[in-house]
């Protein structure tokens, strides 16, 4: 009898040993925003997703953002969602002591390809008894790693560059007097290192740093930079890649691949 005691007690021990090595030394996953995913072969990698619309309503404040499915790699899907909802709601902490205000926003995709994709946020917030706000914001994503890049990621941001930034041409000028005037504003007040520092900081977030959005098309560069309401509140301009490729960091030339 103690001998099958004996024995149950040693089976027992040995059964706690087990389960102690089996889950002792795991660490719980954490799914960061900023936490890449990159692909086994990105060469040949054909990545297929779809974008759905996620609306969030609450009272005066709607907002209309993207989220993607059908990614293979889930674990990325949550992560580029995750980080496409973040940005859409920055907006929200320039009004956050504001409770009487109308907000209204939604998307574009303006560039969706297996690296990179590219979305801009576009509406108005509207304070009691004062005049709306347009409100224009960006966000880009690399597909690969599920992170967000800035403009200082892909460009590179020198005095060339500038230049090229400088000798853009609003088209119909007469008919887009608000762009013409909202971009004279800029070559006016700016000088080049300033350029080149509000470039250097683009993308950063509404919250931090509203002054300068990039955005890709297929087939241009697109920035957008606030100017006073007076100067048509902010321009946008595009830049074709033909004539910025020069400045296109070396390995970041598949964001544009098209060109």
């Amino acid at each position: 009898m103690i001998r099958k005691i004996c024995l149950l007690l040693v089976m027992a021990m040995l059964l706690v040993l087990i389960s102690c090595n089996k889950f002792g030394n795991e660490k719980p996953s954490i799914i960061s925003i900023n936490k890449q995913f990159p692909l086994k072969n990105n060469k040949s990698s054909n990545i297929v997703f779809s974008v759905a619309d996620s609306v969030y309503n609450n009272r005066e404040i709607n907002i209309t953002y993207p989220q993607i499915k059908k990614l293979e790699d889930e674990s990325r899907q949550n992560s580029i969602n995750d980080l496409l909802r973040k940005e859409a709601f920055t907006v929200l902490d320039l009004f956050r002591y504001q409770d009487d205000i109308t907000i209204k926003i939604n998307y574009k995709i303006t560039r969706k390809s297996n690296y990179i994709l590219s979305v801009t946020y576009d509406g108005y917030a509207r304070p009691r008894r004062t005049y709306p706000s347009r409100l224009f914001y960006t966000v880009n994503i690399d597909i690969n790693s599920g992170r967000k890049i800035e403009l200082k990621d892909y460009i590179n941001i020198d005095k060339s560059f500038i230049n090229k930034f400088r000798n853009y041409e609003v088209r119909e000028p007469e008919m887009n007097q608000a762009s013409a005037s909202a971009f004279d504003y800029i070559l006016k007040s700016y000088s080049d290192e300033d350029l080149i520092r509000c470039f250097n900081t683009a993308d950063s977030s509404y919250a931090k740093s509203p002054f300068a959005f990039s955005y890709l098309t297929n087939d241009s560069l697109g920035i957008s930079m606030e100017a006073p309401h007076v100067a048509g509140g902010h321009i946008e301009i595009e830049l074709k890649y033909t004539n910025i490729k020069d400045n296109i960091e070396t390995n970041k030339h598949a964001y544009m691949e098209s060109y």
